[in-house]
């Protein structure tokens, strides 16, 4: 564990049925959602989700 610096990017994988198979998960998945690194956009980004 550590600290994520402003500059640095994180990828979020989830692994599971189908998931390792990247050409498949591709065709059925919507694009990543790209948020700025702090707690607000997270929370607008999730909140956009799930409303």
């Amino acid at each position: 564990m550590g600290i994520i610096n402003i500059n640095e990017t994180v990828v979020c994988i989830t692994t599971g049925h189908l998931l390792k198979d990247i050409p498949s998960v591709s065709e059925i998945c919507e694009e990543p959602t790209v948020v700025d690194a702090n707690i607000e956009s997270i929370r607008e980004a999730i909140r956009g989700k799930v409303e």
